[in-house]
């Protein structure tokens, strides 16, 4: 392949554009050229992901079935337009099929090989996620209003017992037994599971431990994001308003994240968040953000992926939550 072709495609992707064009020859060795006859199944609803496609000529249509074998048209997708992306994240699987309007090439990043670059050059890779989840934070914060009233509501009204946080603690990960939490079980949960003992000592100096009793309101919808929350002991249930109803997102348990959509845009909540019973949440600013990546970019690097991955979670959970509803209408 001609790797000034291919970097003159990848400079005009959306994706691609924070990075620096020494930062693109880093991705080069990793691409593969594909190409596709026109009616061509690139990516099938529900089987596992492989990797980004970024198309360098062609057209493709992005489809989602619902139950019943309805076939729902969602974009279509032209040259320099990618898919796939959230897989080089969790290599989950396609919540969407692909599927050629004409003969496509396409440039290929498998998942094998994005994690080869994290190693090579993980700041390379770091850009990329960060872009990546700016594009799924858009969609998930879309779904989000689409799904607003439209789920379980809630019969009683919610608790008016706001803002009873305890002031930040500072603890250490072996100091969690004096807050009741059994660290051997908290250690596979989660994002926790992805990290030794040794980084998750040093992971809690930039979390303040945090407790709220139960019916505690953590942050109302459109509150200003100041932190995402990791829970460590109980349940915070998210919900959202619209039209006087009060819908259920969402149940985050020991191990989850709550508040990430807002924190990765810097944008208010989209969502309120609820003390289910008596919980303990570990807080993690924007601040401790940067200061971790200054004192420690290796961990920052793991950390900022791990937490990436919960993000796609949230979002193939909405996803399939949004096709559910959508049956309903067909």
């Amino acid at each position: 392949m001609n790797h000034e072709e291919i970097k003159l495609t990848l400079q005009k992707v959306a994706l691609l554009q924070a990075l620096e064009p020494a930062e693109l020859e880093y991705i080069l060795p990793f691409v593969k050229l594909c190409q596709f006859p026109i009616n061509s199944l690139i990516i099938q609803q529900g089987k596992p992901g492989n990797g980004m496609y970024i198309i360098k000529q062609g057209s493709v249509q992005v489809n989602v079935r619902l139950p019943g074998n309805i076939e729902n048209k969602i974009a279509v997708l032209n040259d320099q337009d990618f898919f796939g992306e959230a897989t080089l994240i969790d290599g989950g699987i396609a919540t969407a099929s692909v599927l050629t309007l004409a003969k496509t090439q396409c440039y290929f990043i498998s998942n094998d090989y994005f994690r080869m670059l994290q190693l090579s050059a993980p700041l390379v890779a770091h850009k990329i996620c960060v872009a990546i989840n700016q594009g799924v934070g858009a969609r998930l914060q879309y779904i989000n209003q689409q799904l607003a009233g439209r789920l379980v509501d809630i019969k009683k009204a919610l608790p008016a017992n706001k803002y009873k946080l305890s002031k930040p603690e500072t603890t250490t990960f072996s100091n969690l037994a004096q807050f009741n939490i059994n660290t051997s079980y908290l250690i596979k949960q989660g994002v926790f599971s992805h990290f030794n003992e040794i980084e998750l000592k040093e992971l809690f100096k930039y979390m303040p431990i945090r407790k709220a009793a139960r019916d505690c309101i953590l942050f109302n919808e459109k509150d200003k994001a100041i932190a995402f929350y990791l829970v460590a002991q109980g349940a915070v249930q998210m919900t959202v308003a619209k039209n006087n109803k009060i819908s259920k997102l969402s149940v985050v348990g020991p191990g989850g994240i709550f508040g990430l959509l807002a924190y990765f845009h810097k944008h208010n909540h989209s969502a309120t968040a609820t003390a289910r019973e008596e919980i303990v949440v570990l807080e993690f600013k924007h601040t401790n953000m940067e200061l971790l990546q200054q004192q420690n970019p290796l961990l920052f690097y793991k950390w900022y992926f791990v937490i990436s991955q919960t993000l796609i979670m949230m979002l193939r959970a909405a996803d399939k939550d949004l096709i559910r509803l959508a049956s309903r209408l067909h």
